[in-house]
């Protein structure tokens, strides 16, 4: 696969900046970037003990390929796996999305040099997360609309919602009074009549509050003769 031209750029800043002495650099990429890919550039070069970790095993799946192409000896896999402990060091590490500076599991991997992809690079308001020596901005959904590598888009909301009355605990609503707010048959009858009027001929993901809501929204859309199925951490695999 032959690299964007955003996507050389992206992995040169992010070289150039570890030159300048930053030693934990936070590489912005918007969604559909290609974060895979510019891992895989980044670490081709590499040299010495190298890890690459993420919270999600799905998201190990999704780079494994790329990682196994490059005949390198790079420990990889979950940080609840290899971060339960303080680390040897490593000379290089790529984390796959930013999980905060309180996180243990990421403080106990030690690096001469980490690079954390991630979409938000900051916290929950506005200020770069103090653990980030810099940030490298890579690409954003702008750029990538613009220069033709993802389409416009259009968002509607529903006005039969409103979160004014929810509580805000660690920055997020609280998911109790979420859940019980979503999981309304007003609401569900919105978001399947939503879908079935804009995008019935195309593929669609619902995000739900919780498991519950999950399976209750896969459930209201097969009820309406639309095939679904849920995703979620109590289900290992799905078929589709």
């Amino acid at each position: 696969m032959k690299p964007r031209e955003y996507q050389i750029k992206a992995v040169n800043d992010c070289r150039e900046s570890l030159k300048q002495g930053n030693r934990s650099v936070a590489l912005a990429l918007s969604v559909g970037a290609g974060k895979s890919l510019i891992a895989r550039m980044i670490l081709e070069n590499a040299k010495g003990k190298i890890g690459f970790f993420t919270f999600r095993n799905i998201l190990i799946e999704q780079i494994k390929p790329h990682l196994d192409k490059l005949n390198k000896d790079i420990t990889y896999g979950t940080l609840q796996k290899h971060g339960k402990v303080p680390t040897d060091l490593y000379d290089l590490v790529i984390v796959d999305e930013n999980w905060g500076s309180t996180s243990k599991l990421k403080n106990n991997i030690n690096a001469r040099y980490m690079i954390t992809l991630t979409g938000t690079p900051v916290d929950s308001n506005g200020y770069k997360i103090p653990t980030y020596d810099a940030i490298v901005d890579g690409v954003q959904l702008p750029d990538l609309i613009k220069q033709g590598y993802a389409k416009k888009i259009k968002y509607m909301s529903m006005p039969k919602v409103s979160t004014n009355k929810l509580k805000v605990q660690g920055g997020d609503f609280n998911k109790k009074q979420s859940f019980e707010l979503m999981d309304k048959a007003s609401v569900h009858s919105d978001i399947v009549g939503t879908y079935k009027k804009f995008a019935s001929d195309r593929k669609v993901v619902v995000f739900a509050v919780n498991t519950e809501h999950c399976e209750n929204l896969k459930n209201e859309f097969l009820k309406a003769n639309v095939k679904a199925d849920s995703m979620h951490s109590k289900k290992t695999m799905i078929k589709y």
